[in-house]
């Protein structure tokens, strides 16, 4: 119960009081190194703030460690592992996501097309209509 109440300090620091984010996501992990919101959070903090891909993967694979059922893990690390080039990995995710119950699909499918994206795999006849004749 202690490490829900070091959570929400940090849920509601994060991102405009990062030293306290972390510092409530430090407690709230002591006290349960599975909690998989505190590491989605402190995953968060390694990508967005400190741009630090290498161990945001780290946390977010421990989430997953800890609760492979938790939907709203996968949209955060999927945008990651196509961040880094690891689009093996990235298509495997979005193909279990998209299993899961409580998935934002619409979400998982718009980082399908940023995959597809990244790859340079799509058709320009299907852009055909968006695109203004010259």
């Amino acid at each position: 119960m202690i490490d829900n109440t070091y959570l929400i300090k940090a849920i509601d620091a994060y991102p405009y009081n990062l030293p306290e984010a972390v510092e409530a996501l430090n407690y709230a992990l002591s006290y349960d190194g599975e909690n998989v919101f505190a590491l989605q959070l402190m995953a968060k903090i390694y990508a967005e703030q400190l741009k630090d891909y290498h161990n945001a993967m780290i946390y977010f694979e421990a989430a997953m460690q800890a609760d492979m059922s938790q939907p709203s893990l996968y949209p955060d690390y999927i945008n990651i592992a196509i961040k880094v080039a690891d689009y093996l990995n990235a298509q495997k995710l979005i193909e279990f996501a998209l299993t899961l119950r409580g998935t934002n699909k619409a979400l998982i499918y718009s980082l399908q097309a940023y995959l597809y994206e990244s790859l340079f795999k799509y058709k320009i006849s299907a852009l055909k209509p968006f695109i203004k004749s010259v």
